[in-house]
């Protein structure tokens, strides 16, 4: 999952779509304009055998509002996958 923060940050989005279900993938693109500096956290393992990870980011947007960017929260459910290692299916964005 570094690696798709790695490519989440540098908008390689060749890479995002490699490692995401296509849902996965548009959740991630939605929150590019606003969300930034994505950062693996921690993830857990399930009885299916899959991992619930969280992730941080910083939501930009506020400034919008005349507010200081903050740090938020997003989890999201992944399963091993041949390559590159982790394959995101569920992306669950904004868990504060």
């Amino acid at each position: 999952m570094a690696y798709l923060a790695g490519a989440y940050n540098s908008d390689d989005t060749t890479a995002m779509h490699a490692v995401t279900t296509p849902q996965a993938f548009t959740a991630l693109l939605a929150m590019r304009p606003a969300d930034a500096n994505l950062q693996l956290e921690s993830c857990t393992a399930r009885a299916p055998g899959d991992y619930v990870c969280s992730f941080q980011y910083t939501y930009t947007n506020a400034t919008a509002s005349g507010q200081s960017p903050r740090t938020r929260s997003a989890m999201a459910i992944v399963a091993p996958a041949l390559n590159p290692g982790w394959y995101l299916y569920k992306f669950i964005y904004g868990c504060d």
